[in-house]
């Protein structure tokens, strides 16, 4: 036993921190590689590193040496801590072997303790041990993050404070062959998402040597279309300087071609070579136009090839990116299958506890359901008897029922008494009072149903009266705005006439008719506002009439709730008429039998009653009378309070169509003022255009005009008011324009009758 102590003793110290030699963070990874080829940890992190070194990358920079040999130093780390785990975990194997049957001693008592002790010591050693490790493995850990990044780190995980906890956070108890199953498939996954990832690194890298490739020839092709250009201005500069010394050549020519016809043929010769000295200038521009247009476009081309670059670029670089978080995925997952195989121990253990707790629950569980047995059926059995006792008091109350009932209807014998003949007076009056409210009430529904039905005549009619007048009001709203889009497109009309009118007032010698137009023009503008402002007064009385037919409507709403409200206060008077007659048929009922019952008392010796008990039978006859002649009174009440309502909500009706009356009319008369002015209007500008036809200063066609020749025809009227939605007409041709000459006097005199009979015709319009 001493010597596997040992034994274990020095696996753990071969495996403990002083011992190993701690390769520096900057060293070569390839000095340790056979020490780590039968590990699965190391063949992964090799794995990681071939394509983290990235051997197929067509360029490499400065940086990315670096950073691949800080990413090497970091895996060798990581590797490091992975083996010295490993080597702790075996040590403490090791150290917990039972020993063997020899080395036990004979003694039972001496062997029991020397075991207690040894354990005691090999636990001690184990807890020592793996405290140290663990303090040297995280103490090379904390310089490894001061290196990378001396910023303070704080652990922020929530400790694990029980067992429980920490079999919940592993996952719970599973069987770790499946579970190291999982991670091995999940591990497969992660080695061929590494082999795709190392193909898109490929495919980007290739993909950016052909960007570089394509951004070269543009380069080239740049420089090209540069060097052309630079060609083409040199060529430019000296033809400007052929035509410069053409030119020269062409002045002294000039000076001296009165000497010689021989100079003049020169000078000749001369400008055809300046002509071609120009137009070869002009193909050297178009040409210099054209390269620095190519020029533009390569000079894109090369920016879009960029880009294509920068993009490939990052995709490498996220490649690279994704195959580092893979690599450190292979790490995390090999942890978690350590870590698994570690938990699996005290998973079991926490399952047989649970077993066994599961087992005692149980039995008490068992003795409880039976407890519970037997109190639900002591609990039945009372609920039995529970239910007898009930069935016995309703038995008792159904018989004092009777009882009762039968004293009633002895009390109500009278025949023996001498007080009892002037009682049977006082119910006939009951009675025929009773009867007498009865029919009043029947009376009172019968009126209100009458009113109720009157009520719901006027509302319709109401309700048809105010359809009406939204109607109309609707059709003047569409006339009022199609005057309103008339009115600027007639202004801007006149301001056209006003110009063609001092255009040709510059060359016309009559003042006077120029004077009396502008006259005309600015009465019809003067006019043309009024309407506008009448329009404009018009439209506010009918926001304001659209507002009270408003709350005509809901007046009339009110006047069909209060209608709902006498409607049912009917069906309230017909249930007390009804409970009234069934106590009247009860009182009828009861008489009938007290008489006989009296024959027979009279015969038999009757029953006699205290004079207390007569007097408690009629005070409660008495109280019945009252209740029931109360409700009857509030429902008349109810019926006089309907009706007020109903004459309010009337008046108010009619005082709101007297108001929608008013209105309409004083729209209609601002209506025909304002066709009345618009006419006006349009007879100005018919004197205009015959005043320019007469002195021949006629402009352009205009259209937006009506034609006032359709006045001559009575039965159609104006097309300009009577025809809103068609337009305006376009003005006539010069064709017309005598004819309209020769009846311009009969329209000055027939033109007053016309527009009273148009205004008759639109009147008479608007009414149907």
């Amino acid at each position: 036993m001493d010597g596997k102590k040992a034994r274990g003793r020095g696996a753990r110290a071969s495996f403990s921190p002083h011992h190993i030699p701690l390769r520096p963070l900057f060293s070569s990874p390839t000095t340790h590689r056979s020490q780590d080829d039968a590990n699965p940890i190391s063949l992964s992190l090799s794995l990681s590193l071939s394509l983290i070194n990235g051997t197929d990358f067509v360029r490499e920079t400065e940086q990315d040496k670096e950073r691949k040999g800080l990413t090497r130093h970091f895996l060798d780390l990581i590797h490091l801590c992975c083996g010295m785990d490993e080597a702790n975990t075996e040590g403490t194997r090791q150290a917990s072997i039972a020993p063997a049957p020899s080395e036990l001693p004979e003694s039972p008592v001496a062997s029991s303790s020397e075991a207690g002790h040894s354990e005691q010591r090999t636990e001690q050693d184990e807890t020592t041990q793996e405290g140290n490790s663990s303090y040297k493995a995280s103490e090379i850990a904390g310089r490894f993050i001061q290196v990378i990044d001396p910023k303070p780190h704080v652990d922020t995980a929530a400790p694990i404070d029980s067992v429980k906890g920490a079999v919940s956070k592993f996952g719970g108890i599973l069987d770790w062959r499946e579970r190291r199953k999982e991670i091995q498939d999940e591990l497969d996954k992660v080695h061929v998402e590494v082999a795709k990832y190392q193909k898109w690194s490929q495919e980007a890298e290739a993909g950016k040597a052909r960007a570089l490739q394509e951004l070269e020839s543009t380069a080239k092709a740049a420089d090209e279309l540069t060097q052309s250009v630079e060609k083409a201005q040199t060529a430019e500069s000296q033809a400007r300087q052929d035509t410069e010394l053409a030119e020269l050549r062409l002045r002294e020519l000039q000076r001296g071609a009165s000497e010689s016809a021989a100079a003049k043929a020169e000078l000749d010769a001369f400008r055809d070579r300046r002509d071609a000295a120009l137009a070869e200038l002009q193909s050297a521009r178009a040409e210099v136009a054209s390269l620095e247009k190519q020029r533009a476009a390569a000079a894109g081309e090369a920016d879009a090839v960029a880009e294509r670059a920068l993009v490939a670029a990052a995709a490498s670089r996220e490649a690279a990116k994704a195959a580092a978080g893979l690599a450190a995925e292979v790490v995390a997952l090999k942890r978690e299958l350590e870590s698994s195989h570690a938990a699996h121990g005290e998973a079991e253990e926490k399952r047989m506890a649970l077993a066994a707790a599961f087992e005692r629950d149980k039995a008490r569980w068992q003795s409880e359901l039976e407890e519970g047995e037997v109190e639900a059926k002591r609990l039945r059995e009372e609920l039995m008897a529970a239910c007898d006792v009930e069935i016995k008091a309703e038995s008792a109350a159904e018989l004092l029922a009777n009882l009762k009932a039968e004293l009633l209807a002895c009390t109500v014998i009278d025949g023996t008494t001498a007080p009892e003949k002037p009682s049977s007076d006082n119910a006939m009056m009951r009675l025929e009072k009773a009867r007498k409210e009865l029919e009043e009430v029947k009376e009172s529904i019968g009126k209100a149903k009458g009113e109720a039905y009157h009520l719901r005549f006027a509302a319709v009619s109401m309700r048809d009266d105010l359809e009406r007048q939204k109607a109309e009001l609707a059709a003047l709203q569409r006339k009022e705005a199609l005057s309103a889009a008339s009115i600027p497109s007639l202004e801007e009309e006149l301001k056209q006439v006003t110009s063609s009118e001092a255009e040709a007032r510059g060359g016309n010698d009559e003042v006077h008719d120029e004077g009396k137009m502008a006259e005309q023009v600015d009465e019809a503008r003067r006019e043309a506002e009024q309407a506008k402002e009448k329009a404009r007064s018009a439209r506010e009385e009918m926001d304001k009439a659209t507002e009270e037919a408003a709350v005509a409507k809901a007046a009339v709403a009110a006047v069909e709730a209060r209608l709902e409200a006498v409607t049912r206060e009917i069906l309230a008077a017909h249930t007390a008429e009804e409970t009234a007659t069934a106590s009247a048929n009860a009182l009828m009922q009861t008489e009938t039998l007290s008489e006989k019952q009296s024959h027979q008392g009279v015969e038999e010796g009757g029953v006699t009653l205290s004079v207390e008990e007569y007097e408690e039978l009629s005070r409660r006859a008495r109280e019945t009378e009252e209740a029931a002649g109360k409700r009857v009174m509030e429902a008349v009440k109810q019926i006089k309070e309907a009706k007020d309502a109903e004459v309010r909500s009337l008046e108010k009706l009619a005082k709101v169509g007297r108001q929608t009356e008013q209105r309409r009319q004083a729209l209609l008369a601002a209506t025909e003022e304002a066709e009345e002015a618009e006419f006006a209007k349009l007879s100005a500008e018919r004197e205009l255009r015959q005043w320019r036809a007469d002195h021949h200063q006629g402009s352009s066609s205009r259209t937006g005009l009506a034609e006032i020749s359709a006045l001559d025809d009575p039965a159609q009227g104006n097309p300009h008011i009577l025809s809103p939605r068609g337009g305006y007409m376009p003005r006539p041709d010069a064709a017309m324009v005598p004819a309209a000459e020769a009846d311009a006097k009969q329209r000055k005199t027939t033109l007053f009758p016309r527009m009273v009979m148009f205004l008759a015709r639109k009147k008479a319009q608007t009414w149907k």
